[in-house]
């Protein structure tokens, strides 16, 4: 037994933005400081009158939401939780379009310490792809280190949709200007940065917050905002 015992950290991995065909799939697989035998739990949390769940993307007033799609989240939920499965799936008709949903898991060590993550899913009302940034939304480095990000695209699923995925990589937070280094690929899922790119606080602070995002589209159409899907990670440096 570890001393001090820690609680586990949820790593949960798989698109949160849906779109109209495809299944949700969310893995807690890479979750770590669980001694190797953490029971998972999934559940549907209670909503209110200010953070409704399921919550309306459509702002009509009057929509209604078909409680026996509900049921089988609920269900899908519960024969996750009683498998003590690190992975959910969520088929697609499950999921009303134009509709955001909370689930939360809960990881519990095999010390019995635990973790919640909620996680927010989006379901869009037209066919788009999916992205994830694979690992942890969190990153430490120090300077001397490379920084290698694998975003994992996933085609839509509606037939007909195409499978010709594109990537743009972007730092949006951070001092930290892409295109000023030709030589770091920002045209693919994988983006790579060399050791000594990213600079540790010039100040007194503990560390600097870069964050990149990555785009990707289905080449096959021409890249809009609402056929565009989009992940984000933080890397802290030292």
């Amino acid at each position: 037994m570890p001393d001090p015992l820690v609680p586990p950290v949820i790593i949960l991995t798989g698109a949160t933005t849906i779109d109209r065909c495809t299944p949700v799939t969310l893995s807690a697989q890479g979750s770590f400081q669980t001694g190797g035998l953490p029971r998972y739990a999934w559940t549907f949390p209670d909503g209110t009158p200010d953070d409704e769940n399921p919550k309306d993307l459509t702002n009509s007033p009057t929509r209604q939401f078909d409680p026996d799609k509900i049921q089988l989240i609920k269900d899908a939920l519960a024969e996750t939780t009683a498998t003590n499965s690190a992975t959910l799936t969520l088929d697609a008709l499950f999921l009303e379009e134009a509709t955001a949903y909370k689930i939360t898991l809960k990881v519990t060590s095999r010390w019995g310490l635990s973790m919640n993550k909620t996680v927010l899913l989006t379901k869009l009302s037209f066919p788009a792809p999916m992205v994830s940034i694979l690992g942890p939304e969190e990153i430490w480095k120090n300077r001397t280190q490379t920084v290698s990000l694998e975003a994992n695209g996933v085609p839509s699923g509606c037939e007909g949709d195409g499978f010709e995925l594109q990537y743009q990589w972007s730092c949006t937070s951070g001092n930290l200007v892409l295109e000023d280094y030709p030589r770091i690929k920002t045209l693919a899922a994988n983006l790579v940065i060399p050791p000594f790119t990213l600079l540790p606080p010039a100040d007194d602070s503990e560390y600097t917050v870069y964050t990149f995002a990555v785009e990707c589209w289905n080449g096959n159409y021409a890249k809009t905002p609402e056929r565009t899907a989009f992940a984000t990670v933080t890397v802290k440096v030292r």
